[in-house]
């Protein structure tokens, strides 16, 4: 009997696919690595979902892609024809606090910094330490309107 679990370890979500007349391949794990790649694509062109991700202090939706280097950094990790991993992230320092929240320490600075707020643009010379609080935006999460395509993935034929 074949069994496939598809898990999302921080919600403990599980797909799961038993079906005694498939048979494993490396195949269809590919197959199933690539569909989740798309899916969490998508939560990045949609500004997150099931539920939208927190809005950036300006008001404005975040989508993730200033650069487009956290979302196209999405590969398949390991593959064989029982299991494949999907990450993402590797080598990007910021892809952790997106994904899970928590509180950036800023050590201050006395360098000149530029950035943008709602539109314009500041230029400080000196900055004091503080903390900068990042709301949680869960990109690697499968929503549960999509899980039928994980299914299909795998149940699809192999030629």
């Amino acid at each position: 009997m074949i069994s496939l679990s598809v898990t999302d370890v921080d919600l403990g979500q599980t797909i799961q696919i038993v079906d005694s007349r498939i048979k494993p391949s490396r195949e269809k794990m590919y197959r199933v690595g690539e569909a989740i790649i798309n899916i969490v694509k998508g939560n990045f062109l949609v500004s997150g979902r099931p539920e939208a991700w927190p809005k950036r202090r300006d008001g404005s939706t975040s989508q993730l892609i200033k650069s487009g280097r956290l979302v196209n950094s999405l590969r398949i990790g390991m593959l064989d024809e029982t299991n494949v991993v999907v990450v993402a992230g590797e080598g990007i320092s910021y892809a952790a606090i997106h994904q899970t929240g928590g509180i950036i320490s800023h050590p201050g600075s006395n360098k000149l910094q530029v950035f943008e707020i709602g539109g314009q643009v500041i230029f400080t010379k000196k900055t004091k330490p503080h903390d900068i609080p990042m709301p949680r935006r869960r990109y690697m999460n499968i929503p549960p309107d999509e899980q039928n395509t994980i299914k299909q993935a795998y149940l699809t034929p192999t030629t």
